[in-house]
């Protein structure tokens, strides 16, 4: 690595293995913390879905800058790929969390805030004036769910069981002035088997399936609590959420 110095390095990743956004954001994550150990830079495309979710410090791939001088293909150029799926390849330090890093881009966040207070305000104004919310990520994928392949590799959807007995810890423990925000790829399972079975004893609201995926995110991460399934998804919901409440 030390004769890397001499020039400009590069890093490049493809991001074509996985397209899911906690997949992108794993990679992303991992390739910053490359590119500031060895004082590189990291060319992203314009198209790249994080671009629109984030505020990355990457550098545009058709940005022109004059390479001209001690530029070698075999020394300053590294191209990585993989998942990178490992909070060891960045953590612990300041490579993500920050002002100056890998965080949801302010408009972002703003939709998010603004779509949860909507929601429970809508439906649950007269019931509750100061309501704690607790996140819920429900993923159930077909690559979940049918995909043998993942299936084998202990990528499975959490049980009902699960979600049933979080959310009793939280009414039992917390506050009765709960209310639930599940956002899933599922909305049909999640109507099924999460709403309350008794009228009164669950307050419930469904985040819209077409809502795109970084508003998702942000309304997770903007919660006061959240119940976290199996994914990248969840887990970065998870991560950021100290980082927004840190603002």
């Amino acid at each position: 690595m030390n004769s890397w110095k001499s020039a400009i390095l590069y890093y490049l990743e493809t991001f074509l293995i996985v397209k899911g956004l906690g997949n992108l954001m794993f990679q992303y994550a991992a390739m910053i913390a490359l590119a500031q150990k060895y004082q590189a830079l990291l060319p992203i495309s314009e198209e790249n879905l994080l671009r629109r979710a984030f505020d990355l410090q990457a550098i545009d791939c058709c940005t022109y800058k004059d390479l001209s001088l001690n530029f070698s293909w075999a020394q300053n150029l590294r191209k990585v790929e993989g998942y990178m799926q490992n909070w060891r390849w960045f953590y612990p330090g300041e490579t993500v969390k920050g002002e100056s890093s890998l965080r949801l881009g302010r408009a972002e966040r703003e939709s998010g805030k603004d779509q949860m207070e909507i929601d429970y305000r809508l439906k649950f104004a007269d019931e509750i004036t100061d309501p704690i919310i607790v996140g819920i990520h429900v993923r159930r994928g077909l690559d979940l769910t049918f995909h043998y392949r993942n299936m084998k590799h202990g990528h499975k959807a959490a049980p009902r069981d699960y979600y049933e007995k979080t959310i009793q810890y939280f009414r039992v423990e917390i506050s009765e002035q709960l209310i639930f925000l599940i956002s899933s790829d599922d909305l049909k399972w999640a109507k099924e088997n999460l709403q309350e079975t008794k009228p009164g004893t669950r307050r419930i609201l469904l985040l819209p399936r077409n809502t795109e995926r970084e508003v998702g995110m942000s309304v997770l991460s903007s919660c006061d609590h959240l119940i976290i399934s199996t994914g990248t998804f969840s887990w970065w919901a998870a991560f950021l959420a100290d980082d927004e409440k840190n603002e």
